[in-house]
């Protein structure tokens, strides 16, 4: 069965995930919206696209200080095979009350051309991936299948911890009482 991602996104809030799996013949679409935080390398792959962020933006570094990267949209050519990602970044601003939203460009793993296909020659990088970014796009997605698969960050306790369990009582001689009758000697 192959699968594979369309969307991850961490909000802060939530993940969001989007995939496909194909058996055959049949593709299906699945989607998790889920509060469980994930795990700080889930979220260390994510911020680890800023910095193609910027250099797609053509912003620099400094611009990027307090940018966090929420989301990638990703795609698959079915023609050529060429994967493909739009990534979607945060940027605060003194300004508003809400953050600026940036979105790169759709580009792709492999030279390709306007159409889709691999005609793109080898020195232009025109619609393609910075050197690298593909790579911690995979280390996304290997994060994102882990959180499909239950990894996810440890949640803080909330409640009460349950007190510690006590040593069974042990069996203790009670006194006799004036009521009970005197067993000894009694012939019993």
């Amino acid at each position: 069965m192959k699968k594979r991602f369309k969307r991850i996104k961490w909000n802060e809030k939530e993940v969001t995930l989007e995939w496909t799996t194909q058996d055959g013949s049949e593709t299906h679409d699945h989607q998790l919206t889920c509060k469980d935080a994930p795990k700080d390398s889930f979220n260390a792959a994510l911020q680890a696209l800023r910095d193609d962020v910027l250099t797609i933006s053509q912003l620099d570094k400094q611009y990027g200080e307090d940018m966090r990267v929420q989301s990638v949209s990703l795609s698959l050519s079915e023609k050529t095979g060429t994967r493909g990602a739009v990534v979607t970044a945060l940027k605060s601003l003194d300004i508003a009350n809400a953050p600026l939203a940036l979105h790169t460009p759709h580009l792709v793993s492999e030279g390709a051309d306007d159409d889709g296909g691999a005609d793109a020659k080898p020195n232009d990088k025109t619609g393609v991936m910075p050197d690298g970014m593909w790579d911690r796009i995979e280390e996304l997605e290997t994060e994102a299948w882990a959180y499909l698969s239950g990894q996810r960050a440890p949640k803080a306790q909330t409640e009460m911890p349950l007190e510690t369990p006590k040593e069974p009582a042990k069996p203790t001689r009670r006194a006799k009482t004036s009521m009970e009758p005197e067993l000894e000697g009694a012939g019993v």
